[in-house]
């Protein structure tokens, strides 16, 4: 019986950024993954309600928010959905506060 697949929204408004992210995820071979694009706040907020998500990569830098205010309205409007935050923002202590309020994890893109 084959796994059903791992649905991860991911929230990032740069399109290149995009592109590489999914590219990662398409090489993953133990299970598939289907991402579902939002490349802003309101709009992820809004597909979070539609549901299905096991999981939510997500940038901090998205228009209509501003660090850790996008990340807290995701974990806010799906509490029990992992969110892991992949962003430019190399900073060890916003990174803590994040990890402290409940992000999965937070990882430097480079």
């Amino acid at each position: 019986m084959k796994e059903k697949p791992i649905k991860v929204l991911l929230v990032e408004d740069d399109p290149e950024s995009m592109d590489l992210v999914e590219q990662m995820l398409a090489t993953i071979k133990e299970r598939e993954v289907l991402s579902s694009p939002a490349t802003s706040l309101s709009a992820a907020l809004g597909m979070i309600k539609t549901g299905g998500f096991d999981a939510i990569i997500s940038d901090l830098g998205l228009p209509g928010s501003d660090g850790l205010e996008a990340f807290a309205a995701l974990h806010a409007q799906a509490p029990k959905i992992p969110v892991i935050i992949l962003t430019a923002i190399n900073n060890t202590s916003l990174a803590l506060q994040a990890v402290r309020q409940g992000a999965q994890d937070y990882l430097i893109k480079s």
